[in-house]
């Protein structure tokens, strides 16, 4: 196995936080107004976790959410202050983050891999892998689509919706068994999420519950598609012979595909409206930030 030096791998790792903390630093500065209160906690926690006395799997899982947590800010940040019709398509943002990624997964694939590892992109243990990115391409757009409606944070509280969808889905599908207690900590969950729902309502005027209702249209379906592109993509992981980033590779080449038909059908739509054919249109600096944070995160899982 071709795999990465110790002394190598672990400045991979410190240099992935160091660059974690400075985007994290750059999402916490924009919301508290403030530099200085990021700059000095990412400090704080660097010396005493990673640097010094933690472990460097706990750090970067927590670095991971943090990151995580920030794509929502990150995606609202590249829309703010833009006309609703000026604002980039869904589509063309997945299929560069899609395109970038694949060709990532496939350096990690034969980097990770036995020498003389073959990659086959085009064979059927690909093209199995399209309705699950097709759920997971409905789930991405969904998402992107519920921050023009809704705050950052309201939607990540209502995704907390996903972990009772994935339990009954995982119980019906693959005949999984839950104790009592996971079943009760599962159903508080939810009811704490539907309290959220109505609390948040009884608060917004007619105009803004409109909104927020095509905002909870888009999450409802996001939570779905998701789920169900989970609970199948563990299904096909698991019967399969190949290592995981060759099934990533397999995945990701799904991806590109349906990215690349709906991405020629926006531009084609694009043209047939009266417009020149520009499949980047009202894209910007901010705008880049959207695929990059999605990118970001997959990096971790080579380093845990």
């Amino acid at each position: 196995m071709v795999s990465l030096k110790p002394t190598i791998r672990r400045k991979l790792q410190v240099s992935i936080v160091v660059v974690s903390l400075v985007m994290a630093g750059v999402v916490l500065a924009y919301v508290l107004h403030s530099p200085v209160v990021p700059i000095l906690a990412a400090a704080v926690l660097y010396y005493y976790t990673y640097g010094n006395l933690g472990s460097p799997k706990l750090w970067l899982i927590l670095v991971y959410l943090l990151v995580d947590l920030s794509k929502g800010l990150i995606v609202s940040w590249s829309l703010a202050n833009k006309d609703p019709g000026k604002t980039p398509s869904e589509i063309s943002i997945l299929f560069v983050k899609d395109v970038v990624s694949l060709a990532m997964g496939y350096a990690f694939a034969k980097l990770m891999g036995s020498e003389g590892t073959e990659v086959n992109v085009l064979g059927y243990d690909t093209l199995r892998f399209l309705p699950v990115a097709l759920l997971f391409m409905t789930s991405q757009t969904c998402a992107l689509k519920a921050l023009n409606y809704l705050d950052p944070g309201t939607f990540k509280l209502l995704l907390q919706v996903c972990l009772p969808t994935i339990t009954f889905f995982s119980w019906c599908w693959l005949g999984r068994m839950y104790t009592k207690r996971q079943v009760l900590c599962v159903a508080g969950v939810f009811m704490f999420s539907i309290l959220f729902c109505v609390a948040k309502t009884r608060q917004e005027t007619s105009e803004v519950m409109a909104t927020s209702a095509v905002g909870l249209i888009y999450t409802t379906v996001f939570v779905l598609s998701s789920c169900s592109g989970s609970i199948l993509s563990e299904k096909l992981l698991k019967t399969t012979g190949d290592s995981l980033p060759v099934q990533v590779v397999h995945m990701k080449v799904c991806s590109v595909l349906i990215g690349f038909v709906a991405f020629t059908a926006h531009g084609l739509n694009q043209g047939l409206d009266g417009g020149s054919w520009n499949p980047l249109i009202h894209w910007d600096q901010r705008t880049m930030g959207a695929p990059v944070i999605h990118l970001y995160i997959p990096l971790y899982l080579l380093q845990l």
